[in-house]
């Protein structure tokens, strides 16, 4: 099982390497890195090619600025995994977490699979780790009325409004034609909302696998 990880980069080289050696160093060999540079003016376009050069599995792309939603769509367009992860350059994802992800979807490879996370705040660990206890049961499948309860649930712990710490389903994504609107807000919010709207089948992983900060 490939996953495709996809980094948004803008003026980020402090934080960037960091987060790319994070996919380096997952357990589960099996990926594509995407770097997609969103018009940076710092070192960091140098920087991803850098890596690149290092390594035939990472590729780069570049765009004038225009935000995270392109800057997403475009390497969803460029994606040949069976998942797509999304990764903020400012944040990293634990060693395992491809493999956690593999794991969850190896079965009945659904579209959506929703793993916990790790909160930053200026270099502290906030005491709250969010979706650690989150369901009574870990799979969801086809129906509005559940899928709608699932997404308020996963809404009030924090775990649906962006969309990293989850893999989705590439081909689903494909087929029903869900990509981030051109919008500089909310966009992941929009994004998952669609996403929720078409699928029939998601799984929950109590897992940590992201590490995310917040100023």
């Amino acid at each position: 099982m490939k996953f495709s990880v996809i980094v948004p980069v803008y003026n980020c080289e402090d934080s960037l390497p960091r987060c790319i050696e994070s996919i380096l160093h997952q357990t589960c060999p099996d990926w594509e890195l995407i770097l997609v540079d969103d018009g940076s003016t710092d070192g960091s376009f140098a920087l991803c090619g850098a890596y690149a050069r290092q390594d035939g599995r990472i590729r780069v792309i570049h765009q004038e600025n225009a935000g995270q939603g392109p800057a997403r769509n475009n390497g969803m367009k460029a994606a040949t995994g069976d998942y797509i992860v999304f990764c903020d350059a400012d944040d990293f994802y634990e060693k395992d977490a491809l493999e956690v992800f593999a794991n969850a979807a190896k079965d009945k490879m659904p579209d959506l699979i929703v793993g916990g996370y790790r909160e930053f705040r200026r270099a502290e660990i906030l005491p709250e780790i969010r979706g650690r206890k989150m369901c009574m049961t870990d799979r969801y499948n086809d129906s509005k009325r559940e899928m709608g309860h699932l997404y308020m649930e996963l809404r009030k712990k924090g775990m649906i409004t962006s969309p990293w710490a989850k893999a989705y389903r590439r081909i689903f994504l494909t087929e029903n034609r869900l990509l981030f609107p051109a919008i500089r807000r909310c966009e992941d919010v929009v994004f998952n909302l669609d996403v929720f709207d078409k699928m029939t089948d998601v799984m929950i992983d109590e897992h940590i696998l992201y590490d995310y900060h917040t100023p």
